[in-house]
């Protein structure tokens, strides 16, 4: 399903790039979707940090203590929503035959938790995707690929 939407994503972007990429090969990103053999899925695992949630305040912009601050690679990635898991609840045993969903909270359990990323304005911003969304970020293979013209930048 996230690729076939891609397709869809991929497809808008063809036609950004069309319209304002001087020497823009039309279909680019569509075929690179759809041939692409390095499609991969990741699931990411952050473990919680230490202390209380009340003790995990950001205290300055640059704090990455979950994930390392980084630059998407590729051109187009699919994100899901988060999913919080409470790993204080026991799991069924690894041979049973019954199978229960992953124990999960409802809602996020430490509101600082979640995806941040730093906006064209350099500003640093949390991106919550609900549940029944998906979000689709460009990494740098697109940029690469439109000589550093993406959606917004023409403005």
């Amino acid at each position: 399903m996230i690729i076939d939407i891609a397709l869809l994503v991929a497809r808008a972007s063809d036609q950004f790039a069309a319209e304002f990429v001087e020497g823009y090969v039309s279909g680019t990103m569509e075929r690179i979707v759809k041939e692409s053999m390095t499609i991969k899925a990741r699931l990411l695992h952050y473990f919680p940090p230490s202390g209380s949630p009340s003790s995990n305040a950001i205290s300055k912009e640059e704090d990455d203590s979950w994930c390392a601050l980084h630059v998407d690679d590729g051109c187009l990635t699919g994100l899901t929503s988060a999913l919080f898991v409470d790993e204080s609840a026991p799991l069924p045993p690894p041979n049973s035959s019954i199978f229960k969903p992953v124990p999960s909270f409802r809602e996020c359990p430490d509101p600082l938790a979640g995806l941040y990323i730093r906006s064209r304005t350099s500003d640093v911003v949390k991106v919550n995707i609900p549940a029944d969304c998906l979000a689709f970020q460009t990494g740098s293979a697109l940029e690469l690929i439109t000589g550093g013209m993406t959606p917004g930048s023409e403005i």
